[in-house]
């Protein structure tokens, strides 16, 4: 590669960080900017869900789940699905939200999902502390007992979530219903993802069954940092991993076939 070539990439670079810097301060505002709770929204949002549930747990009686606490596990669960759940949405709707931003030359649909996707997992990264904080102000017990998986679950999280998005948003260009499809497919998902159960509270062969599901792997090797104890049986870090960088590399490639014919 040579000098000239060098310097237009790193032109280029620096031009497409402005533009997502700038679709980023646009996208908090536009979601945020609204409302008068603004971000407080997402914190109660997330509260509530999890109440409820752990509400239903109570009154169920069940037991911590592999010893670790209810708030915790729920509180982790959650997380990871709002931020697969809330890519997916917004990278659907990031083209027709903003057609006419993509009139400028600078700005691509790739850049619009970016943006909305690191405002939707550094959203929900803040929250998810804040809920872990609150948990330990009421004297529940959290420890991380992996960084390492931790880290590796928060990368490959929004990787996830980021290529099913432009993966479902291509595909939408040739079948158009998927807009309406994919949005019920998620609520079925929310029930088998482990979002508020473990595999491990089902028979072997249902649990394996559930464990080819993406999400649940994440959502349960998320737990598995935040306990020793934590089962990982049908867990894999190398089928994860696979999944999560296929997905994305395919979603990237049809995003960028796709775009003539969105032109059009």
């Amino acid at each position: 590669m040579s000098a000239l070539q060098m310097q237009h990439m790193l032109q280029g670079l620096v031009v497409q960080r402005r533009v997502i810097k700038a679709l980023i301060l646009r996208e908090v505002h536009t979601i945020y900017g609204d409302t008068k709770l603004g971000y407080l929204w997402v914190l109660i949002q997330s509260a509530f869900g999890i109440g409820v549930f752990w509400v239903m747990r109570e009154l169920l009686h069940a037991q911590n789940p592999h010893g670790m606490p209810v708030a915790v596990f729920l509180i982790l669960g959650f997380g990871v699905w709002y931020v697969i759940s809330g890519c997916i949405n917004k990278c659907m709707n990031a083209v027709r939200s903003n057609l006419p931003l993509l009139t400028f030359p600078q700005v691509t649909e790739l850049d619009v999902m970016l943006g909305r996707v690191i405002v939707i997992c550094v959203t929900q990264l803040v929250v998810t502390v804040l809920l872990l904080g609150i948990a330990a102000a009421l004297d529940i017990e959290i420890s991380v007992y992996s960084p390492r998986l931790l880290f590796i679950c928060f990368t490959l999280i929004p990787v996830f979530g980021l290529g099913c998005g432009t993966l479902l948003s291509a595909l939408a260009v040739f079948i158009p219903s998927l807009e309406r499809i994919v949005p019920l497919m998620m609520r079925l998902l929310f029930f088998a993802s482990g979002v508020f159960f473990s595999a491990t509270s089902f028979t072997k062969d249902i649990a394996d069954i559930l464990s080819y599901n993406p999400i649940l792997q994440l959502v349960e090797l998320t737990r598995c940092a935040f306990s020793f104890s934590y089962p990982r049986d049908g867990l894999s870090l190398i089928y994860i991993s696979a999944v999560s960088l296929s997905v994305l590399t395919l979603g990237l490639l049809l995003e960028r076939y796709v775009r003539t014919r969105r032109q059009r």
